[in-house]
């Protein structure tokens, strides 16, 4: 092993990113100590232009084959521990920020928030608003389409069972599904709107019409959370 003596102050550390670029040596000293020890961080995060990327906070998540990450402005929610009057003051996060992502190896990008497919790549740029945050989601390969197998008509009354399967060569460990039905009149039916937990890309949708819905052609909708891949299927109830 190996020890190495900081002599620094590094109590403010956490109000450095407040006031760039206040403590960029020191960044670039622990950068360094980091390297020695072979540390690499998962994701690295550029800013595209000038300026440094600091303020920039990540939150990784893996399900098997399925990887995400969100990315926001790193803001300081109790503004009172932060000392000093100037630096309570948030401005140098204000404002959008263009950022490169090294993802680490080529993965299919989606941006879950869009459900848009940004190609496959080792890595991707993107645009971090103010306040809002952007989610990816990263799989090894492009999910082909998802398939929805339902029965072309149901009585009222009874459940229908809907079976949703994603396609694809290498899936999360668990996809989340947004399902939704519309009736007749075309207005969603919000008592029917849930989420579905999906192990390995798959699952089986209870669709519960009651004895008191009127007859007629009902559509059905579900979504893949992390990739934005739908598939609808109308549903006509007697």
């Amino acid at each position: 092993g190996r020890t190495i003596y900081l002599n620094a102050v590094i109590t403010d550390y956490h109000r450095w990113r407040l006031k760039p670029p206040e403590g960029g040596e020191l960044r670039k000293l622990m950068a360094a100590a980091f390297a020695l020890a072979g540390v690499k961080p998962q994701y690295e995060v550029t800013r595209v232009g000038k300026g440094d990327s600091y303020g920039v906070e990540l939150h990784p998540y893996l399900a098997g084959d399925l990887r995400m990450l969100a990315l926001h402005r790193n803001y300081q929610l109790r503004v009172g521990e932060l000392g000093p009057p100037i630096y309570r003051k948030q401005d140098a996060l204000a404002g959008d920020m263009r950022v490169k992502v090294a993802l680490g190896s080529r993965m299919a990008v989606y941006n879950q928030r869009t459900g848009k497919y940004l190609g496959k790549s080792g890595s991707v740029t993107v645009k971090l608003a103010t306040h809002q945050p952007t989610i990816l989601a990263l799989l090894p390969e492009p999910v082909k389409a998802m398939t929805m197998t339902a029965p072309e008509a149901a009585s009222r009354g009874k459940l229908v069972k809907v079976k949703l399967r994603l396609d694809g060569p290498k899936l999360g460990k668990t996809h989340a599904f947004r399902v939704r039905v519309t009736g007749p009149d075309g207005k969603e039916l919000r008592e029917l709107t849930q989420t579905l937990a999906a192990p390995g890309g798959a699952v089986t949708w209870d669709v519960a019409l009651a004895l008191t819905d009127p007859a007629g052609t009902y559509r059905l909708y579900a979504r893949d959370v992390a990739t934005g891949i739908k598939a609808e299927r109308k549903l006509k109830a007697k």
